[in-house]
């Protein structure tokens, strides 16, 4: 895990020069890794933006994505490789689909309302390998249903043009339902 190894020789760095107590090590390990982590999956949705011919594929792409993510929960990559090529292929499956489907009024209120739904019945969305303590999962529950009730509400008054970049904006949202029933399906079958 090179984002770990990097994350272990920043932290000794921060407390070799006193920034840090020795208590404080394994927290910043942990922060520093998932910020290695995100700085790297959004660099290769940039990289494979610009391979596909336009840069604001991945502005789409990420804001319909990550800050409902950070909420909603759901699957969880068991290594951080798994992590970016999940991230990466939802992403390009996203642009793919944009040149065969467009967001139609109907498209993005079904997708917002399925959406809404997950994160008013199951939000935040539990992972094996991520388990939020009870008073996060509050707050989180209230954030990704306002945050769905946002795209609900904008689906509704339907001023968003119909366009490649709205349609990769609304298959972000897809690809949050897909990893928010994987963690579902998951459990039912191992019952």
């Amino acid at each position: 895990m090179l984002e770990r190894t990097i994350s272990r020789k920043v932290v000794e760095w921060l407390y070799g020069h006193g920034i840090i107590e020795r208590s404080e090590s394994n927290i910043y390990v942990y922060a520093y890794e998932l910020l290695i982590s995100s700085t790297i999956s959004i660099f290769l949705i940039l990289i494979a933006s610009c391979v596909c011919g336009n840069i604001w594929y991945s502005l789409a792409f990420l804001l319909g994505f990550i800050p409902l993510r950070i909420y909603l929960g759901g699957y969880h990559a068991s290594s951080h490789f798994n992590c970016y090529l999940a991230f990466l292929s939802v992403f390009l499956a996203s642009v793919v689909l944009s040149y065969q489907i467009v967001a139609t009024y109907g498209f993005r209120l079904i997708t917002t309302c399925l959406l809404f739904i997950i994160a008013f019945l199951y939000a935040p969305v539990d992972a094996k390998n991520k388990r939020l303590p009870t008073e996060k999962k509050r707050k989180y529950r209230h954030i990704s249903i306002c945050l769905t009730g946002f795209d609900v509400i904008l689906a509704a008054i339907d001023i968003l043009p119909l366009s490649r970049f709205i349609t990769i904006y609304y298959f972000s949202k897809w690809a949050l339902i897909i990893f928010a029933v994987i963690p579902c399906l998951t459990r039912k079958f191992q019952r």
